[in-house]
C-alpha cells in the first residue's frame, strides 16, 4: 500500500483558485446584503410625512425618515397624549413604541408636542413645533417612552 503524503505546496490553493474563491465570497456577500438590506431610493421626506399624518395629530415611526420597517404607512398617531408607549405597537407589527421611535411629525393644529424619555411625562424631553418633521438623534432616538401635546402636560386634556 502506497502512503499518500502532501507537501505544503499542495495545501495552498493556486492564485487562480484564490481568485475564484474571492469572487464566490463577494458574490455570496452581495446576495446576502441585497436580501437583508434592500436599497431604498424612495425614503420619505418631511413633505411626505406631512401628507400621510392625519391633521391634528402627531405621528411616530420606528425608523428614521418617517418609515417603519420600510413602510411610511406603518405609523402610530395620537391626538392628545400617550402616557406609556409600551402599551402601543406600530400597525401591522408586534413592535412596541417604547424605546423604538426614531422619527416623528407634528401635524397638530396649534401647539408643541413633547416627547419624553420616561413614561408619564418623566425624564429628558424634546419638543417639535407645528408642522415639523423630526429625525431624533441622541439621546432621544430609540429612547422615548411617552408623548404629549403642550395643553396636556398638566395631565388634563
Amino acid at each position: 500500500m502506497e502512503a499518500v503524503t502532501e507537501s505544503a505546496s499542495d495545501l495552498i490553493p493556486s492564485s487562480r483558485s484564490r481568485s475564484r474563491l474571492r469572487v464566490s465570497i463577494l458574490a455570496c456577500a452581495a446576495v446576502a446584503l441585497s436580501i437583508l438590506v434592500p436599497l431604498r431610493a424612495d425614503a420619505q421626506t418631511p413633505g411626505e410625512a406631512e401628507a400621510i399624518c392625519p391633521n391634528g395629530s402627531t405621528c411616530l415611526w420606528r425608523d428614521a425618515n418617517w418609515e417603519t420597517l420600510g413602510y411610511a404607512g406603518r405609523y402610530r398617531n395620537y391626538f392628545y397624549y400617550i402616557p406609556d408607549f409600551s402599551a402601543y405597537t406600530y400597525p401591522s407589527t408586534i413592535t412596541s413604541l417604547a424605546n423604538t421611535v426614531s422619527s416623528a411629525y407634528n401635524d397638530g393644529n396649534y401647539e408643541w408636542t413633547y416627547f419624553f424619555t420616561g413614561t408619564y411625562r418623566t425624564g429628558d424631553w424634546a419638543r417639535a413645533y407645528i408642522d415639523v418633521a423630526v429625525n431624533f438623534g441622541w439621546p432621544y432616538n430609540d429612547n422615548l417612552e411617552s408623548g404629549y401635546y403642550e395643553s396636556c402636560l398638566d395631565g388634563v386634556c
